[in-house]
């Protein structure tokens, strides 16, 4: 038996319904494009944390630098880390031209 090859003009099927294709999906808070990169995931995140480094630089000469680190860590960190594992692997060239 063959395996036959699909082109994407063919119909996907799951249980006689037919998924539609999309150019990006978010999946548990992670997003992927078509492409299967992380552009438009990181640009997500890179928008989330420059809003919350907003807020930080704002108050950085009002308050003790313990209380500066509980902000990172409860605003910044875990944009950083939530499924880290899964799109850290990408090029850190692309990550550098993001900035």
């Amino acid at each position: 038996m063959k395996n036959k090859i699909y082109s994407m003009k063919d119909k996907l099927k799951i249980d006689h319904t037919e998924l539609t294709e999309v150019t990006r999906t978010k999946f548990l808070g992670v997003i992927i494009n078509n492409n299967l990169t992380w552009k438009d995931h990181i640009m997500l995140i890179k928008q989330k944390i420059a809003k919350n480094l907003g807020i930080i630089s704002r108050v950085r000469y009002c308050l003790p630098r313990i209380v500066l680190l509980q902000l990172y860590h409860a605003l910044i960190e875990p944009y950083l880390m939530y499924c880290n594992i899964v799109w850290q692997l990408i090029r850190a060239l692309f990550l550098i031209s993001c900035l």
